[in-house]
């Protein structure tokens, strides 16, 4: 068994993104029901070319959080690229803090994030967006980093 885990392990590593220039990144986050207990799903998308540069579970949606993931991401950045977000009062606090370009959009170029977490609802509706109970909070980021690689591997 831990022979297939390796290579699982190392078949998602080919399709993780590495780091390259970005002009603009949308960054969102949705709710989801674990163990009966809601959690956020914090997600950043490349609006160019539609690559998920991370994805996150948290217990909370504070700027900490916020600045925590959005550091994540810009390891995947050459460069400081614009930051697109909605109205989450949880933003500014943070983007201010890592001192780079951002805006405050609501539709237009942050639709390849809304339909992305569209696209991950519809996969994980048979679930009703709520996880059995006893699932670990690892587990459910393991679930997504694999849908994430997939979601890569079949764009491609």
């Amino acid at each position: 068994m831990d022979g297939m885990l390796s290579h699982l392990e190392e078949l998602f590593t080919i399709f993780s993104i590495g780091k390259c220039y970005r002009e603009t990144v949308a960054v969102d986050e949705t709710k989801l029901k674990i163990n009966g207990k809601l959690y956020i799903v914090w997600a950043a998308i490349d609006i160019n070319n539609w690559e998920v540069l991370g994805i996150w579970v948290t217990k909370g949606r504070a700027s900490i959080e916020a600045y925590s993931f959005l550091k994540y991401v810009l390891t995947k950045c050459i460069n400081q690229p614009k930051i697109l977000v909605d109205g989450g009062p949880w933003y500014k606090p943070a983007l201010q803090r890592l001192g780079i370009e951002w805006e405050h959009i609501t539709f237009g170029l942050r639709n390849p994030i809304e339909q992305w977490f569209f696209l991950l609802k519809h996969r994980i509706k048979l679930f009703y967006r709520n996880w059995p109970y006893n699932t670990k909070i690892g587990t459910v980021q393991n679930w997504l980093n694999c849908f994430v690689s997939m979601y890569h591997f079949t764009r491609c």
